[in-house]
């Protein structure tokens, strides 16, 4: 890594935990978003059968 790079990434790294926990809150989240669609289109074809 180059000293300009570290000088960058310098604010972020005290930040780290709360970044990472925003990170992974995040990608939870679609997780989630995702796991809803699915369920909803699950639900539409139940429907559609008679």
């Amino acid at each position: 890594m180059t000293p300009a790079a570290i000088a960058a990434l310098a604010p972020f790294a005290s930040q780290g935990t709360s970044t990472s926990q925003s990170l992974t809150s995040s990608i939870s989240a679609k997780k989630l978003s995702f796991a809803e669609q699915a369920l909803k289109k699950r639900r539409m074809q139940d429907q559609q059968q008679p």
